[in-house]
């Protein structure tokens, strides 16, 4: 019995053992954090690859998304802190309403901009390209800092 335990125990170790240490080091990405430029790179390449940007549609999105980067990360970094803010109102149950009210002021802020992008984005592409987006019209704005999960495909 002792020594079924024992192998059960030293089989889950080697199992846990043999994940990767993180999403980063598994797919041998840097872990330093993308500059502003990489980012829009990374979203125009998004673009292009689901809607076939020509060049000068590259351009363009391009343009749009490096207007608001600086500022969507600004905001993103007091989202950040306003969210930090409401866990703390929570547990001490004071300023709950407040904190949670700079937090949605913010996250308005967020959303704006992004639909505002969207908006220009959207103004640039061929009705083709439109017609692949369809009503995923969110695949159009940003998603600096949203994460994998975060991206919104188009419909096939």
């Amino acid at each position: 019995m002792k020594a079924r335990v024992l192998m059960i125990g030293l089989t889950m170790a080697a199992a846990l053992l043999a994940q990767p240490p993180g999403r980063a080091s598994h797919r041998g990405a840097s872990t330093t954090p993308a500059t502003p430029q990489q980012l829009v790179e990374r979203e125009v390449n998004r673009l292009t690859h689901f809607l076939d940007l020509t060049t000068g549609q590259q351009t363009q999105v391009s343009g749009i998304l490096s207007t608001d980067i600086n500022n969507l990360q600004t905001l993103q970094g007091s989202r950040k802190t306003q969210r930090e803010a409401v866990v703390a109102a929570i547990k001490t149950n004071k300023g709950v309403s407040t904190a949670v009210a700079a937090l949605a002021g913010t996250q308005a802020q967020i959303e704006t901009m992004r639909a505002n992008e969207a908006a220009l984005i959207y103004a640039v592409l061929t009705d083709d390209q439109k017609a692949k987006v369809g009503d995923a019209l969110s695949m159009l704005s940003s998603n600096f800092g949203r994460g994998p999960g975060g991206r919104m495909r188009p419909p096939h």
